[in-house]
Formats: C-alpha cells, sequence, structure tokens
C-alpha cells in the first residue's frame, strides 16, 4: 500500500515549517504535507498580537541554524519572527505543502502496513466539517503544546474578569559561532546554577543590589523559593521601570561580566563589546516562570 505522503507534519509554527524546510534541502523529492489548525501559518507567533510580545529566547538559539538571524536585536519581536518563519517558508516552497484548517485528532499505526493513518478534521470558510484520513510512513508532531480552543485560566481570589480576557551578521561563519557561542554560554550557566545554586543566588542578588535604589528590598523580591533554573533565567527586555513603578522589582544592565555571558546570567550587555545594550538593559534575575 503506497501512503498519501512519506512525511506528514503535524503544525505550521516555527518547528513545523522549519521540518519542512529541512525535508527541501536534505530530502529533495520527498513527498510531505503539513496539517496546520488555524487559517495561517505561524503558530504561536501569529496568534499572539499583544502589544510587546517577544521572544524570551535569543535568535541565535532559537532561530534556523540555515537561515542566519539578520535581525537589529537578537530578542525578536512576534512580528519579526513571524516574517522569519514565512520568508523562510516562502523561499523554500513550504506555502504549497500546508493545508490550512485541518485539526488532526486521532494517529493510528499499522505494523502490518508500516504506516500511519491521521484523521482530521476540515472546517472550510463557512464553518461547514468535513472528515479526512491521511496516511503516511513518518509522522512528525510540531503541534506546540497552546490550546487553541481556550487558554489555560486559574481562579483567582479578587481577580478582575476583565484583566483575566484580557546587527546584521557577516555571513555564515560568524552566525554559526555566534549560535554556539550562545549555547554554550546558556549550558554552562545552566550547569553552574545547578551545581554551585546558592553561589548563583548571591551573585544575581549583588548584581541587582549594585543597581537598584539604596534601601531597596532585594532580599524580599530577588529572592524566590526555588533555586536558579528551576526556573529559566529570564530575559524581559522592555521589563519593569522603577521609575514608573516604584513598588516592583527593576533589573538594569551590570557591568562586570565578560561579554556575552552577561545575557544568560540574566544581565544584559551587548557580546562583542561589553558594553551595556539599551535595548535588552533589564532582565529577570529567575523571579517568575518564562512560561
Amino acid at each position: 500500500m503506497t501512503p498519501d505522503v512519506d512525511v506528514l507534519i503535524l503544525g505550521a509554527g516555527l518547528s513545523g515549517i522549519g521540518a519542512a524546510a529541512h525535508l527541501t534541502r536534505e530530502r529533495p523529492g520527498t513527498a510531505y504535507a503539513i496539517l496546520e489548525q488555524r487559517a495561517e501559518l505561524g503558530g504561536r507567533w501569529d496568534l499572539f498580537r499583544y502589544p510587546g510580545v517577544r521572544s524570551d529566547s535569543d535568535m541565535y538559539t532559537l532561530g534556523y541554524d540555515f537561515r542566519p538571524w539578520h535581525g537589529a536585536s537578537m530578542l525578536a519581536t512576534g512580528a519579526e519572527i513571524l516574517d522569519y518563519i514565512t520568508a523562510t517558508a516562502r523561499d523554500y516552497g513550504v506555502l504549497e505543502h500546508i493545508r490550512y484548517r485541518h485539526e488532526a485528532y486521532a494517529a493510528h499505526w499499522s505494523s502490518a502496513d508500516s504506516m500511519w493513518t491521521v484523521r482530521a478534521r476540515h472546517t472550510d470558510e463557512d464553518g461547514v466539517s468535513s472528515e479526512r484520513e491521511i496516511t503516511t510512513r513518518f509522522l512528525y508532531s510540531c503541534a506546540g503544546y497552546y490550546d487553541y480552543a481556550g487558554g489555560h485560566s486559574v481562579d483567582l481570589p479578587g481577580e478582575d474578569p476583565i484583566a483575566k480576557a484580557a546587527t546584521a551578521l557577516p555571513g555564515r561563519a560568524a552566525y554559526a559561532l555566534t549560535r554556539w557561542g550562545h549555547i554554550l554560554q546558556t549550558w554552562g550557566l545552566y550547569q553552574f546554577s545547578r551545581k554551585r545554586p546558592e553561589t548563583m543566588r548571591r551573585f544575581i542578588a549583588g548584581e541587582a543590589r549594585k543597581l537598584v535604589p539604596p534601601g531597596y528590598p532585594v532580599d524580599v523580591h530577588f529572592k524566590p523559593t526555588y533555586a536558579p533554573w528551576d526556573q529559566r533565567l529570564c530575559l524581559a527586555p522592555e521589563g519593569d521601570d522603577a521609575a514608573d513603578r516604584p513598588d516592583q522589582p527593576v533589573c538594569l544592565a551590570a557591568p562586570g561580566l565578560p561579554g556575552p555571558a552577561r545575557v544568560h546570567a540574566g544581565v544584559a550587555a551587548d557580546a562583542a563589546t561589553g558594553d551595556a545594550d539599551p535595548a535588552i538593559d533589564r532582565y529577570l534575575g529567575g523571579l517568575h516562570p518564562a512560561g
């Protein structure tokens, strides 16, 4: 029995488009399709359009290794990431393989046929649904973890119901060097944080104490109950401003760290010069989950 496609990809977000582009690059001629539940590609970067939405991971590690990131900021906005995904899909001929408004809800493997049968529900623009079956040798899920039917909701006492609803790169070698530099720095920071959590905790609090106003309660706001990297160390480029929100912790770029290590220690600085980068001059030192 011949399958409908060799490879079936679930989801046309960053991962799904990347998987399809890799097929085009490394296995040309492979018959594949992408099932996308929504009417547009991009996944979360198309879904979330609220002001200030951006990645908390740098694009040198989040982006594709075969498509260098040429954006001005390594912490890209949602719109910039969506443009990056869309351009990749266009340049690698992925667009014609995407089947929009297809919600895959079941997959069954047949050992006898060495084949998957995927059941999907297609809903047209008029809201009329029909059932589809697609067979494939290889099923690759890039669907992410968001429930598009409705976000996770937590009932909190007194919660407001309205609020609730509501550097260009010089070349491929340089890009690869930058990418792996950031990967290794992140890995090194993680390993140090896990092996010496109290040392890292003191370091974060100490750097914060240098930057916040005198008398600021660092031991209250920079002392979470969990150790560094029990939750991710999260960058917040447009973080809280002490001038506007004196009751909230402020995190500014700090001197004293070599080069790009500042970024991954939760301190924003330019990777080449070590100078404070005004575009990412605030950070969260493990205070909140990156979510």
